[in-house]
């Protein structure tokens, strides 16, 4: 099976589930290097963090949302990065298969800290009181600032449990994942882990398109300033901005 008939197999399966799907509008569009490896996104006082993966190549970068330009660029090394996320003035980076995490300070960017877990590292997310963790299935974990386990939640579709959460984002007691390998976000109500509408991306997607099997949607960041949500994908070509409906 190829992967884009994999892709669409996924796709259908969730739009026979889903009961509210809704398209975002896009308020704004930036250059994104096409060669990032995007696996996650941050915004905070006014610039976008953003973490690139594969082994060799995995990075720490401060992005100026105006423009799309590299301010800052710190090389994380002999890892596979995943998702970021800010916490107590600090970002908590994750890794893959390593189960490692790493804690920066912010201007500029330095490695201040790392530890261990016990499971892969996808995507991140912090509310300024604990952080989660997406591992690649259903699971949410919640995190205190020490990166010790406090609880978790599986999310449901229509009662189903919804797998491949990569990416996500807090917006108070709604978490917004990128769903591997779909255009989707799910929007998951917090503490229950219930699915209470799916946003399609597909025409972001489309617009991305080149062919690469690992070009998929990922990364995701809410920027409180204008009530939108900055998007895009491994080896994009574009930042997206983009606001939701009510």
């Amino acid at each position: 099976m190829t992967f884009l008939r994999i892709v669409t197999s996924v796709v259908r399966a969730i739009q026979m589930m889903v009961a509210s799907r809704v398209t975002p509008r896009v308020e704004r569009v930036f250059p994104h290097d096409p060669q990032a490896f995007t696996q996650g996104l941050a915004y905070r006082d006014g610039m976008l963090y953003e973490s690139t993966g594969l082994r060799n190549a995995s990075s720490l970068r401060r992005i100026d949302p105006a423009c799309g330009d590299v301010l800052e660029t710190m090389p994380v090394e002999g890892v596979f990065a995943e998702g970021i996320a800010f916490f107590e003035g600090r970002i908590y980076q994750l890794t893959w298969k390593d189960r490692r995490y790493f804690v920066y300070d912010i201007f500029p960017l330095r490695l201040v800290g790392a530890g261990s877990i016990v499971h892969d590292g996808w995507g991140m997310a912090g509310d300024g009181k604990r952080l989660y963790v997406t591992d690649g299935s259903s699971l949410i974990r919640r995190y205190d600032g020490g990166m010790l386990e406090r609880g978790a939640a599986r999310a449901r579709l229509s009662g189903i449990r919804l797998c491949h959460l990569n990416d996500i984002e807090v917006v108070q007691d709604r978490l917004y994942a990128n769903v591997w390998p779909t255009p989707f976000l799910a929007e998951v109500s917090l503490p229950s882990g219930s699915v209470s509408r799916i946003i399609d991306c597909g025409d972001l997607f489309n617009r991305e398109w080149s062919g690469d099997r690992n070009a998929v949607m990922n990364g995701i960041a809410y920027n409180p300033d204008n009530g939108t949500f900055f998007v895009t994908g491994k080896r994009w070509t574009q930042y997206y901005e983009i606001s939701l409906p009510a």
